[in-house]
């Protein structure tokens, strides 16, 4: 009879331990999503519209993110690395032949959230939506001189601080939908995809031959290629 009692009880632990993992691990770790770009009227219907970005890549896998997007005719791209919540965040810009590389520290910005004014975040937990097959919960992000306007979250994902660098960076969840304002243009971002399969190592490798730039420096050719498709 104790022999029994002792084996009910061996069997009742491993299995409280493994059910204890189960639970810890059934957030997805790693993937990547796939997010449509929306662009305003006087981007979307100009001759040049085509030349820009249609979706952007967000690469997740051990808390290293990465995020990508490439103009057709691989004209140009744009990559955004941190490999952990405490690291710089590494930005390649990669215009015809030329590949820039910049740093951010892990409490600066990147250029294309350079608005000095901090936003204030109002979360509406009542109200949710499935984006990508993720349940998201809704926030209304306002400012003192531009218009508010809404994004969807989800915590369905297992990442430490996945908006770093950002002005977005208080909303701990990773982001679904949501707005970017950046030299007087918004654009509208909508998760479309996920996919779970692991992501390879290069998606999180910063190139070796790349020309030193600043943030300052690929932000100007940037909005010098805005104005163009405008």
């Amino acid at each position: 009879m104790k022999h029994l009692i002792y084996i009910f009880f061996i069997s009742f632990f491993l299995f409280s331990c493994n059910n204890k993992k189960t639970k810890k691990t059934a957030l997805p770790e790693q993937g990547v999503i796939s997010y449509a770009i929306e662009y305003p009227n006087e981007i979307s219907q100009a001759p040049t519209a085509s030349l820009m970005p249609q979706t952007m890549k967000f690469s997740f896998k051990k808390q290293k993110i990465a995020y990508y997007l490439k103009g057709s005719f691989n004209i140009f791209s744009l990559n955004f690395i941190s490999h952990s919540p405490t690291d710089s965040c590494t930005t390649i810009f990669r215009f015809i032949d030329r590949n820039l590389e910049s740093s951010t520290p892990p409490d600066k910005r990147i250029f294309l959230f350079n608005t000095k004014e901090t936003p204030k975040i109002i979360y509406l937990n009542n109200h949710t939506k499935v984006i990508a097959g993720f349940n998201c919960r809704k926030a209304l992000v306002t400012f003192k001189e531009t218009e508010p306007f809404y994004v969807y979250y989800t915590n369905e994902i297992n990442l430490i601080n996945p908006n770093r660098n950002s002005i977005l960076g208080d909303i701990k969840g990773v982001l679904m939908e949501f707005f970017i304002d950046f030299n007087g243009v918004r654009f509208h971002f909508t998760a479309e995809n996920f996919d779970s399969s692991n992501p390879p190592r290069s998606e999180f490798k910063i190139p070796r031959k790349t020309e030193p730039s600043t943030q300052e420096e690929i932000e100007a050719l940037i909005i010098t290629l805005i104005n163009n498709f405008q």
